[in-house]
């Protein structure tokens, strides 16, 4: 039988957007997330560097702390230029109070920028989907601490990591503390990779890397309307 491989690896309908998902249940992520990867609208992580990210995040509240200690001494020494000014009459009540609230909204930009840093890199987890705009702020600043991609191919690379028995065994554990509600999905999950397991196939497979192409006398005639 022939064969086409494919230029970068696409994830089958069946395995992809049955009910249940099958990459979904191994990868425990809903099947919209996954149609963003897949669709390239998306990206998912697929490595942390631990080390560096608890490094990255000190250097960051360390890096905000000295920058704001800074402004505030600026702030501080213009605010104090302005009231001098006010009490000489050479500026206004009014224009005081707007230049007064233009510097101290300074500090508060400074504040949101961290902030927003630091929710972007707790949302470094593998296996967590981020859209393209976080994604792409995250590469820019902070490449050295994660790994990540879209595409299909990065899902298979989750999927490669998967050891089915030591899977089975963290669903066990988990179904015995599972609620009610959360038992139905961990079955699945259990009866799915002890099927995969069972049979030798490996999650990954899930991703197609090549075609198959059946010889012409093999093909199905479908007969057509008219």
């Amino acid at each position: 039988m022939a064969h086409i491989d494919l230029y970068t690896p696409v994830a089958h309908i069946w395995f992809l957007k049955s009910v249940p998902s099958r990459v979904g249940l191994l990868l425990d992520l809903p099947v919209k997330k996954l149609e963003q990867v897949v669709y390239f609208a998306s990206y998912i992580v697929t490595d942390v560097f631990e080390d560096k990210l608890k490094e990255t995040q000190k250097n960051l509240e360390d890096t905000y702390k000295v920058s704001k200690a800074e402004m505030q001494k600026d702030l501080q020494k213009d605010l104090n230029d302005l009231r001098i000014k006010k009490e000489a009459g050479e500026i206004k009540e009014k224009d005081f109070k707007v230049q007064e609230a233009l510097l101290m909204k300074k500090i508060d930009s400074l504040t949101d920028e961290f902030e927003e840093l630091r929710a972007k890199l707790k949302m470094l987890i593998v296996g967590e989907v981020i859209g393209e705009l976080d994604y792409r702020v995250l590469k820019d600043k902070f490449p050295h601490v994660f790994n990540g991609g879209t595409g299909a191919e990065y899902l298979k690379k989750l999927l490669e990591r998967i050891d089915l028995e030591a899977f089975i065994g963290k669903e066990q554990d988990e179904l015995k503390r599972a609620t009610q509600m959360k038992k139905k999905k961990i079955l699945q999950k259990i009866k799915l990779a002890s099927n995969l397991l069972k049979s030798g196939q490996r999650p990954e497979w899930f991703i197609l890397e090549a075609l198959p192409i059946i010889p012409p006398d093999l093909r199905p005639m479908i007969q057509l309307d008219g």
